[in-house]
């Protein structure tokens, strides 16, 4: 997870693990509400049973840690360090999940 709280990221896509919704609808309802706020968000669905928070936005408008920025001014994340100041590219993603594919076929191959 990078930063800690980003558990999946695409180009206009990010879920983040926010552990002060988890058992708490009322949380993860305020969370919505206030996000939906946020310019730049076009969709927000919080889930009190997982504790994350799965947000689409325009990637030209808002970046994803300065949505986990909102999160924390919110109360909701506390970072213990300064999360990063830049997003991974798609690109790095794709490279990332291809390489883990690789490595498991060989891991089965050998088997």
């Amino acid at each position: 997870m990078e930063g800690g709280y980003f558990l999946h990221m695409l180009d206009g896509r990010v879920r983040i693990k926010v552990p002060e919704i988890k058992r708490s609808p009322m949380k993860a309802s305020q969370v919505e509400k206030a996000l939906a706020k946020v310019k730049g968000i076009t969709h927000v669905r919080a889930n009190a049973v997982t504790g994350s928070v799965l947000v689409l936005y325009h990637s030209k408008t808002i970046t994803p840690h300065r949505i986990a920025e909102t999160l924390r001014e919110l109360g909701c994340l506390a970072f213990n360090e300064t999360p990063p100041q830049r997003s991974r590219r798609l690109s790095d993603f794709v490279v990332q999940s291809v390489a883990e594919q690789l490595l498991q076929r060989a891991l089965l191959a050998l088997l």
